[in-house]
């Protein structure tokens, strides 16, 4: 949506590192918004990437080339799943939407050429058209045990989690999904972007409050969930970022699938993606070290909100995974301690 719109409610604007774009980062406070979150919040994703599918060999080919079981989709069914390359490494983690007409795919910001000329390769002679619709059509997260009730009062019937339906909406056709990622209801909202001012202001005037990047960044932190281009990137394969949900074992081949077979197989996965608690702040990418040597790399750092404290995600060697281990990380030749903690932090 125009940045202008969102200055109109109120949202001050940061830079998001490492993907150099402007995003609301709050409209009153951090705080506030991180408990709106957890009852009514309205979240713009439309930097978000979006691609629309069609064609009679659509789930055919999406299920040779990500790790779900895609195929089996029906109508309304949301599937997560993940494009991996020839080594097994992700290339995103995706949302397919099936409807007769088309099928979605929601992928990370700012990833959506990479994911569609990947993709594009592997057309041969099957019948899929692409298109990239991002700059089409917006996206909105709304969130909370209030998020059902928002909805209902505009749109009536909502989906269940897991599935996602059409709605009409001055004369266009929403789709909604459902989920609970955050551990919270969460509902997805793609809408034509000639509509989406409007229908953000109806979803403020029934109840949601609007949010920012930084209050749904520190949930999402806390609930260990992974976003690329932190704790996914083709640095990674989907069972170190703990992404088994979306993996299948028993179905056909697809591209990276012996790698993953083989890592599963034979116990060797050599990383763990995992919580940890740190002294400070610190920049992404920066190691984690063990007696000064390299054992693995911090993602993503935040103040937590619930905990009361500076926690964040990575990745750290198997062998070196266990309950309340101390590591240090080098920040600016500052030495910063870090705990992994493999149990839910308990609220301060």
């Amino acid at each position: 949506m125009n940045p202008g719109f969102h200055k109109s409610f109120g949202a001050s604007f940061r830079q998001v590192e490492p993907l150099e774009i402007e995003w609301p980062s709050y409209y009153e406070s951090v705080e506030s918004e991180y408990h709106i979150l957890k009852n009514a919040g309205l979240i713009d994703f439309s930097l978000y990437g979006r691609i629309r599918f069609k064609g009679n060999d659509v789930l055919d080919f999406l299920n040779r080339l990500s790790t779900n079981d895609v195929k089996s989709m029906s109508d309304g069914d949301v599937c997560v799943t993940v494009l991996t390359n020839e080594k097994g490494r992700i290339i995103d983690s995706v949302r397919l939407f099936k409807d007769s007409e088309c099928i979605w795919m929601i992928c990370a910001p700012q990833n959506d050429k990479k994911v569609f000329q990947w993709l594009d390769r592997y057309i041969i002679r099957d019948d899929v058209k692409m298109e990239v619709v991002t700059e089409s059509w917006d996206q909105f997260e709304i969130t909370g045990d209030q998020a059902t009730v928002v909805l209902q009062k505009l749109f009536g019937k909502i989906p269940s989690k897991g599935k996602f339906q059409k709605v009409i909406f001055e004369q266009n056709d929403l789709i909604i999904s459902s989920s609970n990622i955050l551990k919270i209801p969460c509902f997805t909202i793609i809408a034509p972007q000639s509509t989406s001012s409007k229908l953000w202001s109806q979803l403020s005037m029934s109840g949601a409050k609007a949010c920012g990047w930084d209050a749904y960044n520190i949930l999402r932190i806390e609930q260990k969930i992974p976003l690329y281009p932190y704790e996914l990137s083709d640095k990674f394969n989907p069972l170190e970022a703990g992404l088994y949900e979306a993996v299948s074992f028993t179905k056909g081949c697809y591209i990276g699938q012996e790698v993953i077979a083989r890592l599963d197989s034979y116990n060797k996965v050599q990383r763990q993606l995992h919580l940890f608690e740190l002294d400070d702040q610190v920049s992404f990418e920066n190691k984690i070290l063990a007696d000064d040597k390299e054992i693995g790399i911090i993602t993503s750092s935040v103040f937590s909100i619930m905990h009361k404290r500076n926690i964040g995600l990575g990745y750290v060697k198997t062998e070196f995974v266990k309950n309340n281990a101390r590591f240090t990380i080098l920040e600016r030749s500052k030495k910063i301690s870090c705990t992994i903690l493999n149990s839910e932090l308990k609220a301060s």
